[in-house]
């Protein structure tokens, strides 16, 4: 191995450090010379918009700026009461929680939090976030915004405020940022997806005010990338905004309604074929969802944008109310088997394709033991297929975590190949050789994990709501 000349010539490396002194000693004199203006800014804008919001919070990665930004908030704004969450202090968390609790009366407070308060805290009595930094991942970019503008929020309109700093602070974070959502969508499903104009830019950096205005543009025009749209934006506008279908007043009516209902069904005219939308409550496997399928025998649609514009394609004004008969009620029964066989389709994208590589991962361990006339090891991953591939039904399996003791046996290999140089993002599918190769899983390792599969309340049992659409004869 070569090594540089300095490290073997004492005097080349006096010089070497000589020089390396000078670059330090540079770089301490123009620190010296940076005033505090980019921090202060920061301070003037928390203290612009606490005037015009009662509550309001900022996110920043780094605790030591959120510590400089209190100290300068302090000085421009001493009326309001500044509250620094780093999560690490469960008083601090507590107290946040408290003062920006959806029952909370608070005013006048700014939640300085860093990205350990961006997850797992409901705060949407702020009606206000501001990103005192570009979040870098995915996952904290949509959860900062997540705080706060829930369906359950007091606010008609919230505000996210994103950073537009100049080029030699900026670094690569906001390229980073467009990268992983762009990865993430494809590994997982992204819940936050980036207008065009953003994705394809790439000799040119997009400013926020750049942005801001492209996206005006398009909202004018009812482009769908018009916004960076939270996952329940297009639930959101189907009760406000110019693309509403359901009315303010009926919306009010049904979200203040005190009565239990354990499932709600609506009967209307459809001009061609059948179809049916379904809401389901959420379980042990995740978060309420909905499905909606175009016709008795097309794949169920389960991303909330494509609802959305499914329902305002069939929920029409010329649609009649009809009421429940064996006809409809034969109806709703091929539906129902449907949304039972649709189990799957609920889950994150990232656990489908772990549950599609299982699948074909036992397919061929079953068929090496057939040929290897292995009747244990044969029956049991028999048994196991007629699981996955939903051939058994004494019981329905509890998908998500299948998919996760899969994803915790093939994390081991997962990380090596993770280790290796490649162009491109890691797919569950590029380790599949290796599983059926030299690091195949033991059958014992697999019997001792999936002997037993727990159950969990089929989604047919927890539909809440129904909207079944009902050819005329």
């Amino acid at each position: 191995m070569d090594v540089p000349d300095w490290l073997e010539d004492p005097e080349k490396h006096q010089q070497t450090c000589e020089l390396e002194s000078q670059k330090y000693q540079q770089i301490a004199n123009l620190v010296r010379t940076m005033s505090a203006g980019r921090e202060k800014a920061k301070c003037e804008h928390l203290a612009r918009i606490a005037h015009k919001h009662k509550l309001s919070i900022a996110f920043d990665s780094k605790p030591i700026s959120l510590a400089v930004t209190h100290k300068y908030l302090q000085q421009r704004a001493p009326q309001l009461d500044i509250v620094i969450a780093t999560g690490e202090n469960q008083k601090e968390r507590k107290l946040v929680q408290k003062l920006f609790d959806h029952s909370s009366e608070a005013s006048g407070v700014i939640a300085l939090c860093s990205d350990s308060m961006s997850e797992g805290v409901n705060l949407q009595q702020a009606s206000v976030v501001t990103h005192l930094d570009m979040p870098s991942v995915v996952r904290i970019a949509e959860q900062r915004v997540g705080r706060v503008d829930r369906m359950d929020s007091p606010h008609k309109k919230i505000q996210a405020w994103w950073p537009e700093d100049a080029e030699e602070f900026s670094l690569s974070t906001d390229d980073r940022l467009v990268e992983r959502l762009e990865t993430v969508d494809m590994l997982i499903g992204s819940n936050m997806p980036l207008p065009e104009p953003i994705k394809t830019a790439s000799a040119k950096r997009l400013t926020a005010k750049e942005a801001i205005k492209e996206q005006e543009s398009l909202q004018q025009a009812h482009n769908s990338w018009d916004d960076l749209h939270d996952a329940l934006q297009p639930v959101r506008e189907l009760v406000e905004g110019e693309r509403q279908i359901v009315g303010e007043q009926v919306y009010d009516e049904y979200r203040h309604e005190k009565a239990r209902v354990l499932s709600r069904v609506g009967l209307v005219s459809s001009a061609s074929t059948s179809w049916a939308f379904f809401c389901v409550a959420g379980s042990t496997i995740g978060a309420p969802r909905w499905v909606f399928f175009a016709d008795e025998t097309s794949e169920p649609q389960v991303g909330l944008a494509e609802i959305t514009e499914a329902l305002r394609h069939v929920l029409t004004d010329d649609v009649e109310n009809l009421n429940m008969d064996n006809r409809s009620s034969q109806l709703l029964e091929k539906y129902l088997d449907r949304l039972l066989e649709s189990e799957i389709a609920l889950l994150p994208k990232k656990k489908r394709r772990a549950i599609e590589e299982m699948i074909a991962v036992i397919s061929a361990y079953r068929d090496a033991a057939s040929i290897q006339q292995n009747n244990q090891q044969l029956d049991f991953y028999t048994r196991l297929l007629d699981v996955l591939e939903m051939r058994e039904r004494k019981h329905v399996p509890d998908w998500s975590g299948i998919a996760d003791r899969w994803l915790d046996m093939i994390r081991p290999v997962w990380y090596e190949r993770l280790t290796d140089r490649r162009k491109r993002p890691l797919l569950l599918r590029d380790i599949r050789a290796d599983l059926l190769g030299d690091k195949k899983l033991t059958f014992h390792a697999i019997e001792t994990q999936f002997s037993t599969l727990p159950s969990v309340i089929p989604a047919d049992k927890r539909v809440v709501s129904v909207i079944l659409g009902v050819p005329i004869p």
